[in-house]
């Protein structure tokens, strides 16, 4: 019997794989949750251990970037040989572990190796849960599922900087650290014990009974086919460069609002949490629901979205950045960040529809290490290093003229993004016409 092209084959094959996305929902927002309780910490870190805005700028970004790059294409290339589940469940566990040890930091040095260590066992996470999803959503539906599923790291945000903010304010930023970690082992266990391994490739419309067994090809091979695609060159460079902005601008979002207004760390976790991760939410399911819309008409009309998307994050940003109170900051945040979702749910899920079957976790491996080495590296580091040299504005400091400097460069990006529009329906169609020859 033949396999439907849009799910993968399950004795229930209705309900459950919105069961594994429900749960890779939760490991997207634990990971970024882990990843981005620091920033909303970067203010007592630094008082506690004297530390200058560059030094915070190599903590929330710089480390964890290079130490990511380090364990992405490697961990991407091992998602396309070895069982997904399994290994996405020990990265949990590691990484969850190692954000809980930040509370017990002693020095700036404890916290940058444990943050190193997080960096490197996260890197696997994205390229394993978009690989298995692939296999449990075809190509009608998988736009939509990647949306949902882009919809983790504002949730994560919601949760983490709601909790870390109350907790930071009453037992200090050491307790945030051990609340934000300690319910990853938990995660790690349910998804070793509910989660089953799809088959490779099983969701695709064209997909033969081989599929799964055909040969991963090399490193090398899979680079040289990314090369050669015009349209994934430029949605990659377009994705990770907007994502620099994105994460050099939250990166800073609480140090910025604690010096240009003067509130504290409560009012700040629970603003960004249920003002501007709630927004980033809804971006990311409706650019995913838009994306899947526009490209059953055209293909080239996803990029053209993510574009659009990009476009409007640039005006909303200055509206915070520039803003003259803090509820006005607030909202300009909150729409930026709608907008970086849109973007960011629909360049993914092109990034993933322009791959093929056996290298999508090398690919997307490869482009989780760029946004984080250019996005969460760069972005972050740029911020600091700039706001230590430039001049002091009214409010905010120099923070407020090192951030719209960082916004502009969302038209690059956007440049990227147009350009990827003209190759990606040709690209699309040669993907087709390859899966149904192998098939």
């Amino acid at each position: 019997m033949k396999q439907s092209p849009d799910i993968a084959a399950t004795p229930d094959p209705a309900a459950y794989p919105r069961y594994v996305l429900g749960v890779l929902l939760a490991v997207y927002a634990l990971h970024h949750m882990d990843r981005q309780v620091v920033t909303l910490l970067l203010e007592p870190i630094k008082h506690e251990f004297a530390l200058s805005d560059g030094s915070l700028g190599f903590l929330a970004g710089l480390c964890y970037a290079v130490a990511f790059a380090a364990g992405g294409v490697p961990l991407g290339l091992l998602v396309d040989r070895v069982h997904r589940v399994r290994l996405l469940a020990l990265l949990i566990a590691v990484w969850s572990g190692l954000t809980a040890l930040c509370g017990l930091a002693g020095s700036y040095l404890w916290l940058v190796l444990a943050r190193i260590g997080v960096a490197t066992a996260e890197s696997g996470a994205t390229p394993t849960n978009l690989s298995v999803l692939s296999d449990y959503f075809g190509p009608k539906r998988r736009p939509m599922a990647v949306g949902v599923y882009m919809m983790g790291p504002h949730l994560g945000t919601v949760i983490g900087f709601a909790v870390a903010a109350l907790v930071a304010q009453h037992w200090g930023w050491r307790a945030a650290f051990f609340v934000a970690g300690l319910p990853g082992l938990l995660l790690a266990a349910l998804v070793l014990g509910s989660v089953r391994e799809p088959p490779r490739g099983g969701s695709e419309p064209q997909a033969g009974p081989g599929a799964a067994e055909e040969p991963v090809p090399p490193l090398r091979t899979t680079l040289a086919l990314i090369a050669g695609q015009r349209a994934q060159r430029h949605a990659i460079a377009g994705v990770v460069l907007a994502m620099c902005v994105a994460a050099g601008l939250a990166a800073w979002q609480a140090p910025f609002l604690v010096r240009s207004f003067g509130v504290d760390l409560k009012a700040v976790g629970l603003s960004l949490a249920f003002a501007v991760a709630t927004c980033g939410a809804a971006g990311a399911w409706l650019g995913g629901w838009l994306a899947a819309r526009v490209g059953r008409q055209d293909a080239a009309r996803v990029p053209r979205l993510t574009a659009a998307s990009i476009a409007l994050t640039i005006p909303a940003a200055l509206c915070a950045i520039f803003a003259g109170s803090f509820p006005q900051a607030i909202a300009g945040f909150a729409l930026q960040n709608f907008f970086v979702a849109m973007s960011a749910a629909s360049g993914y899920g092109l990034c993933l529809s322009l791959s093929g079957v056996r290298t999508r976790g090398a690919t997307m491996g490869l482009l989780q290490v760029l946004s984080n080495v250019v996005g969460y590296g760069v972005g972050p580091q740029l911020v600091g290093l700039l706001s230590d040299h430039l001049p002091q504005a009214a409010h905010g400091g120099s923070l407020v003229y090192a951030m719209a400097l960082l916004n502009l460069i969302s038209l690059w990006a956007l440049a990227h993004m147009l350009i990827a529009a003209r190759w990606t329906p040709g690209e699309l169609q040669r993907l087709r016409a390859e899966s149904m020859a192998a098939a």
